[in-house]
C-alpha cells in the first residue's frame, strides 16, 4: 500500500471511529436543557470558526475554553458533542474538504472521550460541579482532563501530519509549543467562563466569551505578524542569493528550499517555456525521485493546467486528477503558478502533495510570491544558459562546435592520464559533399547536414561528445573506450548509415551518404590534442573510398 493510500485510510479511520464512538456513547447518557445546549453549541462553533494559523500549517482555536465549561457543568459527553459540532460547523462554513472535516470531527471526538474517561476514572463520578468546588478542591482533576485531551489530540494530529508530509521533529515541537500556549490561555478563560455561567448565567458567560474571542484575535494577529516577518526575512535572503547566481539549478534549489520552509515539505517542479512549441516542458523536480508524479509536458490551453497557464493566474487546482493521467505516484493536491516576466511567459511552477486538500489560499499566496520573485532570476539563468550553449554549439547542426570539442578533448585526456583509463576518438568525413550543394543547392545541403547530425546523436552514448569539426567533417569523443570499442561504434554507425536516406531539403529527393571514418586512441596514437586529432584524420584518409557511396572503416590495427 502506498504512502498516499495509508494516509487517506488513516484520515478516514480516525474520522469514522471518533464519530461512531461518540454516537454509540451518547444514547441515554446526556440530559441537558435545550437552551443551555444551544448556547454552548453556538459558542463552540464561533470559537472554532476563529482559527489561528500556525507557522507549520496547523490551525488551532480557543474552542477548549468552551469545551471545559461543558465538562464541568454537564459532563464529558456534552463536552465532546460541543467540540465535535463546533469544529464540524466551522469546517463546513470555511469550505474545508469533507475528508478534513470528518477527520477533525473524529479526532476531537476521540480526544474528548479519552480525556472524559480519564477524568471520570480519577474523580469517580461525572456529575454536575459547583463553582466553589471548582476553585477550592478540584483544580487537579481539571488538569487530568486537559493533559489527556492535549496528549490524544497531538498524537492523532502529528500522526496525520507525518503520514502526509513526513515526520519532522521540529514541526512536532513547534505545534506543541504554540498549542501549549493556547491551552495556557484557554484553561483559565474556560474556568472563568464556568464560574460566570454558574453565578451570573448567560450574560456573564457572554462577557467572558467576548474576552476569549479577543484573546484569540490578538494571538492570531501576533502569529500573523510573526509569519509575515518570517516570510519577509526568507524572501529577502532568497532574493539576495538568487541575484548572485545565473545557474538555473541553483535558482530552483533556492526557491524550493524557501518554499519548504514557508509552505511545507511538498513536491516542487519547474517547467520552462518551449520556444519550438506552444507548451511548457518539465525541467527540474525537487525531490528528483518524484518526477514521475508530475506531468512531463503542459500544453498551453489544453486541460485545466494548460488553461490556467493561458490565463497566467495562480490557482489551487480543484481536480488535479484531470490535469494529467495520474500514475502510482499521482498528486492528490496541486498548486500552479505561471511565471510571466513583463509580457513574456518564462515558465510554470507546480507544488504537489499526495494528500487531498493539502493547500490553502494562504499557502498559494506565499507560493505565488516566492515563485514570482524567482521568475526574473529564472529568466536570467535561462538566457545565460542559452548564451553559453550558443558559444559552444554549431548554429547549423546543433552539435558542439570546434572550440568546445577541443576544450572537452583536453579535459578528457587529463582525466584519462589521472585515472589510467582509456580514451578514443572517431573522425568522420562525408564523401564528396560538395556535389550535393551543386546538385540541389546549399539550402538542401544544409538540411542534409542537420539530418546527419541528428543521426549521429542517436548513435552515440550520452557520455560521448559529438561535434562538427569543420564543414562536412565530424568528430566523436568516446570517454572510457579503447580501440576495439571505437571501431565497434564506428562499424555500427556506418552499417546504420548504409540503410539511411536523407531528404535533400524541399526538393523531394532522398540521398544516401558515403562517409569515411578513422579512429585513434589515447595515448597510443598521440599524447596531445593535436596529435590525437591528426592520427584519427590520417586513419580516416588512409581508408577512405568514394566508390558507390559506400562507407569504409579505418584505424590502426588493434593491439
Amino acid at each position: 500500500m502506498g504512502k498516499t493510500a495509508v494516509f487517506e485510510r488513516y484520515k478516514l479511520t480516525v474520522g469514522a471511529a471518533g464519530v461512531v464512538l461518540l454516537l454509540a456513547s451518547s444514547p441515554g447518557r446526556m440530559s441537558v436543557a435545550r437552551e443551555p445546549a444551544l448556547f454552548f453549541f453556538l459558542m463552540g462553533s464561533i470559537a472554532e470558526f476563529i482559527f489561528i494559523p500556525l507557522p507549520t500549517g496547523l490551525r488551532i482555536t480557543v474552542g477548549f475554553a468552551v469545551t471545559l465549561p461543558c465538562l464541568l457543568l454537564y459532563g464529558p459527553l456534552m463536552a465532546a458533542w460541543v467540540t465535535v459540532v463546533g469544529v464540524s460547523l466551522a469546517g463546513i462554513a470555511l469550505r474545508r474538504p469533507a475528508g478534513i472535516v470528518l477527520f477533525n470531527a473524529g479526532q476531537y471526538a476521540l480526544s474528548a472521550l479519552w480525556a472524559g474517561w480519564a477524568f471520570v476514572r480519577v474523580t469517580g463520578h461525572s456529575g454536575l460541579w459547583q463553582a466553589a468546588d471548582l476553585v477550592t478542591s478540584h483544580l487537579g482533576y481539571v488538569m487530568v482532563y486537559v493533559g489527556a485531551f492535549f496528549a490524544m489530540n497531538h498524537a492523532l494530529v502529528n500522526c496525520y501530519i507525518s503520514l502526509r508530509d513526513g515526520f519532522r521533529l521540529s514541526n512536532l515541537l513547534e505545534n506543541m509549543k504554540w498549542d501549549g500556549y493556547n491551552y495556557l490561555l484557554s484553561v483559565p478563560l474556560g474556568l472563568l467562563l464556568t464560574l460566570f455561567y454558574s453565578t451570573r448565567g448567560m450574560p456573564g458567560a457572554l462577557a467572558i466569551f467576548a474576552s476569549v474571542l479577543t484573546v484569540a484575535y490578538i494571538l492570531r494577529l501576533q502569529l500573523s505578524l510573526a509569519a509575515a516577518n518570517r516570510e519577509l526575512t526568507v524572501l529577502h535572503e532568497v532574493t539576495r542569493q538568487m541575484n548572485s547566481t545565473l545557474d538555473l539549478t541553483r535558482v530552483f534549489e533556492l526557491t524550493s528550499a524557501s518554499l519548504r520552509e514557508l509552505v511545507g515539505n511538498e513536491i516542487y517542479a519547474l517547467y520552462l517555456w518551449d520556444e519550438c512549441g506552444n507548451r511548457l516542458t518539465r525541467s527540474l523536480v525537487d525531490p528528483p525521485a518524484a518526477d514521475a508524479a508530475m506531468p512531463e509536458v503542459v500544453e498551453v490551453g489544453v486541460g485545466p493546467l494548460g488553461q490556467l497557464v493561458q490565463r497566467r493566474q495562480p490557482a489551487i487546482m480543484p481536480e488535479p486528477a484531470h490535469a494529467w493521467a495520474p500514475g502510482p505516484g499521482g498528486m492528490g493536491s496541486l498548486m500552479a503558478v505561471p511565471l510571466p516576466v513583463e509580457d513574456r511567459l518564462v515558465g510554470l511552477m507546480l507544488a504537489g502533495s499526495p494528500a487531498s486538500g493539502a493547500f490553502s489560499k494562504e499557502r498559494l499566496r506565499i507560493f505565488s510570491t516566492l515563485a514570482n520573485q524567482a521568475a526574473v532570476a529564472i529568466e536570467n539563468a535561462v538566457l545565460y544558459r542559452q548564451t553559453e550553449l550558443l558559444a559552444i554549439t554549431d548554429p547549423l547542426t546543433g552539435l558542439y562546435n570546434y572550440r568546445y570539442f577541443y576544450m572537452k578533448l583536453g579535459e578528457e585526456m587529463r582525466k584519462t592520464r589521472q585515472s589510467g583509463g582509456q580514451l578514443a576518438l572517431i573522425y568522420l568525413d562525408i564523401n564528396d559533399f560538395g556535389r550535393y550543394n551543386n546538385l540541389y543547392g546549399h539550402l538542401a545541403g544544409d538540411s542534409v547536414l542537420r539530418q546527419f547530425s541528428d543521426f549521429l546523436r542517436k548513435q552515440v552514448r550520452e557520455s560521448d561528445v559529438a561535434a562538427r569539426y569543420a564543414g562536412d567533417e565530424f568528430v566523436i569523443i568516446l570517454p572510457r573506450a579503447g580501440r576495439g570499442d571505437a571501431e565497434l561504434v564506428a562499424s555500427r554507425l556506418l552499417a546504420a548509415l548504409a540503410n539511411t536516406e536523407f531528404a535533400a531539403g524541399e526538393t523531394g529527393v532522398f540521398v544516401s551518404l558515403g562517409v569515411g571514418a578513422g579512429t585513434a586512441c589515447f595515448p597510443e596514437d598521440g599524447d596531445t590534442e593535436s596529435m590525437l586529432i591528426h592520427a584519427a584524420d590520417q586513419s580516416m584518409y588512409s581508408h577512405k573510398t568514394l566508390a558507390d557511396h559506400k562507407l569504409a572503416l579505418g584505424g590502426p590495427a588493434c593491439a
